[in-house]
């Protein structure tokens, strides 16, 4: 592996090693001022870091690709997807009103990319924890009760092209 991969690997993951240190730090002891100042980091500084392995086939992010609502614009987000039963469950930590959420919900439908698997997803309705923690693994289901994750996307998809 090349000098350029391998560094580009490590600053990805000391980025997401920090990131999942200061996002459980912050939205747990953070009210809704805190959990937007660390969405907005994230969106700007984060994620295109995070964009560089996600949807990879030993990953922990996908990636969700869709089109903006105002815009017309495509935007790529990455995201944890769990697989579910016919699709997957994605958590929303910083609540609905996030766009890229407002994106798929007005379109119907986007593009998620998961362990190397392209999928069509479509469907997409939000659901509160109660309904979508039985859906899930226990490791799951601890994680995100200690992150205090109210409202989980779930949507249904469809495999699109074979493994990267």
């Amino acid at each position: 592996m090349g000098h350029r991969v391998r560094r580009g690997l490590l600053i990805t993951t000391a980025a997401g090693a920090a990131a999942l240190v200061a996002f459980f730090v912050l939205l747990r002891s953070g009210g809704p001022r805190t959990k937007h100042a660390v969405a907005r980091f994230n969106k700007r500084v984060l994620n295109p870091a995070m964009l560089r392995l996600a949807g990879r086939r030993h990953w922990y992010t996908s990636v969700l690709r869709h089109t903006g609502r105002r815009s017309g614009r495509a935007f790529a987000t990455p995201v944890v997807a769990v697989p579910v039963d016919g699709g997957f469950v994605v958590p929303l930590p910083y609540g609905q009103k996030v766009d890229w959420l407002r994106n798929v919900r007005a379109a119907g439908r986007a593009v998620l990319t998961c362990r190397g698997t392209t999928y069509d997803v479509s469907g997409p309705e939000v659901l509160d924890a109660a309904v979508v923690m039985p859906m899930l693994e226990p490791r799951y289901q601890r994680v995100w009760r200690r992150y205090d994750i109210e409202h989980f996307l779930r949507v249904r998809a469809v495999p699109r092209t074979s493994r990267l």
